[in-house]
């Protein structure tokens, strides 16, 4: 019940019920699947963002995460890289601290398939 409450407060309605879409994973494929799918559909959607964060020295753009409103912990940036920083946030890959949303419906998921095969 606590991640489905974290779910529900994502900054955005529509990025929120994107992540509903886990509901539908058996397996852990399936979930590994969703996982990329849906990161890319926020950064996507970030990428159309009308509020960046601000742009990197060589102009890339910097966005906060879509579903958490966070940043990087780095005191010299304001927002993550489009599209790497994202992702990696998002998924929590290379050391970097995951969104807390994203994690939540990824947890959520997992639970899922362990139950679907029996763990």
């Amino acid at each position: 019940m606590a991640r489905a409450t974290i779910i529900s407060l994502a900054r955005s309605p529509e990025l929120a019920e994107l992540l509903q879409h886990q509901f539908s994973c058996k397996t852990f494929d399936e979930v590994y699947d969703w996982a990329q799918r849906t990161a890319d559909s926020i950064i996507e959607s970030a990428s159309r963002t009308e509020n960046p964060a601000g742009r990197n020295w060589d102009g890339r753009l910097r966005v906060l995460c879509p579903l958490c409103g966070d940043g990087p912990q780095s005191p010299y940036d304001d927002g993550f890289l489009l599209d790497e920083g994202l992702r990696r946030h998002l998924l929590g890959t290379y050391n970097s601290r995951q969104c807390s949303v994203f994690r939540a419906a990824h947890e959520m998921a997992l639970d899922r398939a362990a139950r679907a095969v029996g763990r």
